[in-house]
């Protein structure tokens, strides 16, 4: 059992393996979504551990003006780079942290699925809620990058943290957790592609209205590990509480003593 204070006995630890690793281990068609996440956590920790971070990151012999890597002099080689960077480190982001949560859905489809559609299945789900999640990316990046133009970075964490913060308290963002457990059956005929990608379109329209905010705090965080970290296990917690009892009081704290920390840090000489 779990009491109060935390794990007691094996029937706990096979619980937590059961709630957070077994998903991610158990065979099946939806494997090759582990290791896409696995590459993305590769790349942010490469980039972590190797000093490439958005904050003070320096490009070209020159550091950034600001923490966000698209203000920069203007200079086109720079410039380029900086677009790059932001590129590679908002898709790591969404591929690490956001894919793994959906790896039992895409699982569910793909073993009712035919055999030898199961594996295109899984395929046509993720292509559905990436074609939702990729622009809502790209307006994030743009909207952060808006919003440290007009303020300094640290007020820009400051918005950004509590936006994220409100945002757990909302009805819609609770609404799009509990969506997020939805399964599908496809259908067995020609139309199971249409039919996949349109439920993944849905699965990617829930994730993304339930964690949009955290994704925008990690990003004006600087995608820093530190910060990924701990945004990255909200959502996962979320997903694994009960709808009657979403515990938003936990993951809005953990939102806030982040946010805190990062605003110290920013606003330090």
């Amino acid at each position: 059992m779990i009491t109060a204070g935390g794990l007691a006995g094996d029937g706990g630890w096979r619980l937590v393996w059961r709630s957070w690793v077994h998903p991610l281990t158990r065979p099946g068609p939806q494997r090759w979504l582990v290791v896409l996440a696995a590459v993305g956590w590769v790349v942010l920790v490469s980039m972590s551990i190797s000093g490439m971070s958005v904050v003070g990151m320096s490009i070209g012999g020159g550091m950034a003006v600001s923490s966000h890597p698209m203000v920069l002099p203007p200079d086109d080689v720079g410039w380029i780079a900086a677009m790059g960077t932001t590129v590679l480190m908002w898709t790591a982001m969404l591929v690490a942290t956001m894919l793994p949560l959906i790896v039992d859905n895409v699982r569910f489809v793909s073993l009712r699925s035919t055999p030898r559609r199961r594996v295109r299945a899984t395929v046509d789900v993720v292509f559905g809620w990436a074609s939702v999640w990729v622009p809502i990316v790209a307006l994030l990046a743009v909207a952060t990058w808006v919003l440290e133009s007009v303020v300094d970075h640290a007020a820009a964490v400051v918005i950004a943290f509590a936006a994220a913060v409100a945002w757990e308290f909302t009805a819609a963002r609770q609404r799009a957790v509990a969506r997020c457990h939805r399964s599908f059956a496809p259908p067995i005929d020609r139309r199971a592609p249409a039919a996949c990608r349109r439920f993944g379109r849905t699965l990617g329209a829930n994730c993304a209205t339930s964690c949009w905010a955290v994704m925008s705090a990690m990003a004006l965080a600087g995608h820093q590990l530190v910060v990924v970290l701990p945004l990255a296990w909200v959502p996962w917690y979320a997903r694994r509480r009960p709808h009657h009892d979403p515990r938003v009081l936990v993951t809005a704290s953990v939102i806030g003593l982040v946010g805190l920390a990062t605003a110290l840090v920013a606003l330090a000489p």
